[in-house]
């Protein structure tokens, strides 16, 4: 079996790439992914409408990470945007002390995509760290990424997953160096340092892509599935203004 993988990250709300993305060739293995910072709003700053949320609900866009953009700071403003997205927000590091935006996302989420299991979660940058006193003002309590996944990890390996993603919003840096440290991810499609990876970079078993930034490009990577093991990834960037041929991909 064959998945096939688009994603976009740090789109920052320009929107051009969707007029391509609606082009692509798709069949049931294909899944739109986003490594967080879609928005035009940020942490603090608010927008009453976000129109690039409705254009990934049109895509049906599988999960985005959460990125600093996508969190805001005031409880009804961030779950104001979050109600708008039709597909899940992934961010395992993040909890509300109070409860009352908890719904707003997820630490993962298993799908089954044919014969197999894939399981997707997601890191938010660290705003603050956990003994400030800022987790005890505004009640958001964000723990270090390794310390977040490794429970989420192996549950996933309790549910007998066969392909692990990371949605990181946490910069390449922060990526290779999780790949250094963490087990059972098989791959990081990462964002939030604004880097293009022309091939991905491989820490381990761990394969790493990031796609650029306002939609510079859209990486897709295309992954076999043998026996119920991941086999082989390849990994192309495709012009975010449409450069490529489509009947290509």
């Amino acid at each position: 079996m064959k998945l096939t993988l688009y994603h976009t990250g740090d789109l920052h709300d320009r929107r051009h790439v969707f007029s391509l993305l609606e082009k692509l060739p798709v069949d049931e293995g294909t899944l739109f992914l986003d490594s967080g910072d879609a928005i035009g709003g940020s942490n603090t700053l608010f927008y009453l409408r976000e129109p690039i949320i409705a254009l990934m609900n049109k895509m049906r866009y599988t999960a985005m990470a959460m990125g600093n953009r996508e969190f805001h700071y005031l409880r009804g403003v961030l779950a104001h945007r979050h109600r708008s997205a039709s597909f899940p927000i992934l961010a395992a590091n993040l909890r509300d002390r109070t409860g009352k935006v908890s719904h707003c996302w997820q630490n993962g989420i298993v799908l089954d995509v044919g014969e197999i299991k894939i399981a997707l979660t997601g890191l938010t940058p660290v705003q603050f760290p956990l003994r400030s006193f800022l987790t005890d003002v505004t009640g958001f309590e964000f723990s270090t990424p390794r310390e977040a996944l490794l429970p989420v990890l192996e549950d996933f390996r309790n549910q007998g997953v066969t392909l692990v993603i990371l949605l990181s919003h946490l910069g390449l840096s922060d990526d290779i160096m999780l790949a250094k440290t963490v087990e059972g991810i098989d791959l990081i499609i990462g964002g939030h340092s604004h880097t293009v990876t022309r091939e991905p970079k491989v820490v381990g078993r761990t394969a790493i892509v990031h796609s650029g930034y306002y939609g510079q490009y859209i990486g897709k990577v295309s992954v076999s599935i043998d026996e119920g093991n991941p086999s082989s990834i390849e990994y192309q960037l495709i012009d975010g203004r449409g450069g490529i041929d489509i009947q290509s991909l």
